[in-house]
């Protein structure tokens, strides 16, 4: 009985320890996926036909509230709210086809046939964080559109970091990164080579650093932030939708110090 005892004050101790969060359940649990890959497709007679696909990255267990986070911002962004439709796999399929079932009266307004396609990823994972995006296309006759978004969950919280993991202390600062990833992204050797894909209106002429930071909040993928413009925000010459990818060794200079804090947290 002393023994037993002893061992679980023992226990006790180190599960309960600053020092020691190895027992704490949520320190470093990854989230699993279930991929979610299916299809529909209406058509009537000879006309176009209709089709809508999702390919997805479910986030289907791990820490709790990182998991339900990133279901939250998942289907907050597919305009699936309601919780029943988040409970599964299948249950998230199935809300999703009835919410985008477009058929007969989707073709009334698309003749030339309509398809649109979602896919969601999870890219990146670390001890501290997690980073999902989501992309859709749609096809209207011969004309495509993209968006491209993405988020970082800090665990085990699953917060959202955007902009604000960075220090508002330095605005022209990360405008000049995102200038640099723009030329890293698109292989240009200097500014002048850039200004061949995105028009120099685009960027400030006393720092070259750009004029607009995209509206879409950045995420961590790899070892770079990933800062996507989309369509119209920047004047390009021919690219729809730029990307900036900053190296995180760049970047973290910057870095604010909720979201410092909230990473040295997350690696306790």
């Amino acid at each position: 009985m002393r023994h037993t005892f002893l061992s679980f004050i023992l226990f006790f101790a180190v599960c309960f320890s600053p020092l020691f969060v190895a027992c704490n359940m949520f320190s470093h649990e990854s989230v699993a996926i279930e991929t979610v890959k299916d299809s529909t497709t209406y058509t009537e007679g000879d006309k176009a036909s209709v089709t809508a696909a999702l390919d997805v990255d479910y986030p289907d267990s791990g820490d709790p509230l990182m998991v339900r986070s990133v279901k939250q911002w998942i289907g907050g962004q597919l305009g699936l709210t309601d919780t029943t439709a988040m409970a599964g796999p299948d249950s998230f399929a199935e809300a999703f086809f009835k919410k985008y079932e477009t058929g007969k009266e989707m073709l009334k307004n698309h003749p030339d046939g309509y398809a649109y396609r979602i896919t969601v990823r999870k890219v990146d994972e670390t001890a501290a964080y997690v980073s999902f995006t989501i992309s859709t296309e749609t096809f209207e006759g011969r004309k495509e559109s993209t968006t491209h978004i993405g988020a970082t969950f800090i665990k085990p919280t699953g917060k959202i970091f955007g902009y604000d993991m960075f220090s508002a202390d330095h605005p022209r600062s990360l405008a000049v990164l995102v200038m640099q990833g723009l030329m890293e992204s698109h292989e240009a050797d200097d500014f002048q080579q850039l200004t061949r894909y995105i028009s120099p209106k685009s960027f400030s002429p006393m720092d070259q650093g750009v004029n607009k930071l995209p509206e879409t909040s950045p995420w961590i993928e790899g070892d770079k932030v990933v800062f996507q413009y989309s369509e119209g925000e920047l004047q390009d010459h021919f690219l729809s939708h730029p990307q900036a990818r900053v190296p995180l060794s760049k970047a973290k200079k910057f870095f604010s110090p909720d979201f410092q804090r909230a990473l040295e947290e997350a690696i306790k």
